[in-house]
């Protein structure tokens, strides 16, 4: 897996601002923990789910554009080193191989990579529901379909 140093050295301070600058709301509103899915359609588009205009992030999903490439971070510390990344939509499941960093804001970044067009991306396009975890996957809310599709758009997928 190549490194995604971009991202990793912008991600402390450009990020969050970026995520809260170019996002596009995910439909009716937060969670009660105040999290929703949000479209950053910057150079490195990104679908993050967590609480706009804050670094309150809890995963995300970017790519440079048109690469086919998807990029899945995880943000928070790991009870113990993740032996890989999990990633499932309904039946459709991966698991990948993951590469921590320690970082500043988020404590550690757990980033994997995957196609754009795998069968677990295919299906979360189609219905939204995502699960990612550190060993297992975890389900997340299901992304709105506007949000969704334009980011696989944007990625190649």
């Amino acid at each position: 897996m190549r490194r995604r140093t971009a991202l990793r050295l912008a991600l402390p301070v450009a990020f969050p601002l970026a995520v809260a600058a170019c996002a596009h709301p995910a439909g009716p509103g937060p969670g009660a923990d105040g999290m929703t899915w949000i479209l950053n359609e910057a150079d490195r588009p990104a679908l993050v789910y967590g609480v706009p205009e804050s670094d309150h992030l809890a995963v995300a999903l970017e790519c440079r554009r048109g690469s086919g490439q998807v990029d899945i971070l995880v943000f928070g510390a790991a009870e113990r080193p993740p032996r890989r990344l999990a990633l499932a939509s309904g039946p459709a499941r991966t698991d990948l191989a993951v590469q921590s960093q320690a970082d500043e804001l988020f404590e550690q970044v757990h980033q994997a990579e995957t196609p754009a067009t795998s069968d677990v991306l295919r299906r979360f396009r189609r219905t939204g529901a995502i699960a990612i975890g550190l060993d297992r996957p975890e389900p997340f809310p299901a992304a709105p379909q506007r949000l969704r599709a334009r980011f696989l758009a944007l990625c190649g997928g």
